[in-house]
């Protein structure tokens, strides 16, 4: 049987069919709440005028440059981080993991890391739970880039940061490295400590160095540069004037606000963070419909990556079937 037949199977049998209804259902409806109390005293003729004012040739190629560029920093990392800590990766081995993993964006965030974790056991032979913690590992590093943004943005451009005080993510940042340093120092004394440490899916953790964090952080971080060009021309694009440091600034916001795990694809918590965060610069009929173009078009894409992924998948389980088949009759003829 293929890879990509054995992985369905397994993604199939991982979760009860109601419980994924479910979780779909609430995450959904809790964006549908959001979006309504966001547009509750906004004209949909305002929204449709805010659309038709804007210049959608930026936006979209904004848009498109968005996701494009976020899913090849993903590949990247997920690349360079499995290679570190488990067995050597190509780019090209996890560019259909990466594109599964956005698909599944759409039902949300833990059934894509999921899907993802699943990807590399069965392309790669990496125990699932230790694939999950390497995946959790990226997520750390991320929030750690996160928190230094906001702390320099936090003396920078206060108003964009909601006057965060910055010991707040100085805190965090001080807390990550004191997690660090329990992982690097070695095996602990405590049993507690010990038995944590000795777990086995914890290998990227007890492995990850100094050198580790820098380059995977050193190749985050241009990607990230690059989403808050793309907010500040996605803004420009519906005559919502932004100072491009302020747009910079919050950034963090926006992209911690569409990553959080039960919404899908960022739908209404990146509303909630556009209309409240540039609430001075903009109409809220512009920022949400700004806002909800931008998830929409994610989705679309989204979507489309789903269809090709599903495609390659079905063509892979029905050569597998045939494969059974074969073998089968060899088995009889034999």
């Amino acid at each position: 049987m293929s890879a990509d037949a054995i992985e369905t199977q397994r993604l199939e049998g991982s979760r009860p069919r109601w419980r994924n209804a479910a979780v779909s259902f609430i995450s959904y409806g809790s964006a549908v709440v959001i979006v309504w109390w966001l547009a509750r005293d906004v004209p949909i003729a305002q929204l449709i005028h805010a659309l038709a004012r804007a210049n959608l040739a930026l936006f979209i190629a904004a848009a498109i440059a968005s996701i494009a560029l976020w899913m090849l920093s993903d590949t990247m990392m997920y690349a360079r981080i499995f290679s570190y800590f488990h067995v050597p990766t190509r780019f090209s081995e996890m560019l259909p993991g990466t594109a599964r993993h956005e698909f599944l964006q759409i039902i949300n965030g833990v059934a894509a890391g999921t899907s993802l974790a699943w990807f590399v056991q069965v392309r790669k032979q990496v125990d699932w739970l230790a694939a999950g913690c390497t995946l959790a590992l990226l997520g750390f590093i991320d929030l750690q880039l996160m928190a230094l943004l906001l702390l320099i943005f936090s003396w920078v451009e206060p108003a964009a940061t909601f006057q965060i005080a910055w010991y707040y993510p100085a805190l965090f940042i001080l807390g990550s490295c004191v997690f660090v340093a329990f992982w690097m120092r070695g095996q602990p004394g405590s049993r507690i400590g010990r038995w944590l440490y000795e777990r086995h899916f914890f290998t990227s953790f007890r492995h990850a160095r100094p050198a580790h964090y820098a380059t995977l952080s050193l190749i985050r971080m241009p990607f990230l540069a690059v989403q808050g060009v793309v907010l500040w021309a996605e803004l420009v694009a519906f005559g919502i004037h932004v100072p491009f440091l302020f747009a910079m600034a919050m950034l963090p916001t926006v992209l911690i606000a569409g990553a959080l795990p039960f919404a899908p694809s960022g739908l209404g918590t990146r509303q909630a963070a556009i209309v409240v965060g540039f609430s001075a610069f903009g109409s809220r009929s512009a920022l949400l419909t700004m806002s909800l173009a931008h998830s929409w078009i994610v989705i679309a894409i989204r979507l489309a990556l789903g269809l090709a992924v599903g495609g390659a998948m079905l063509k892979n389980v029905l050569a597998g079937s045939f494969e059974r088949l074969l073998a089968l009759a060899a088995e009889e003829n034999g």
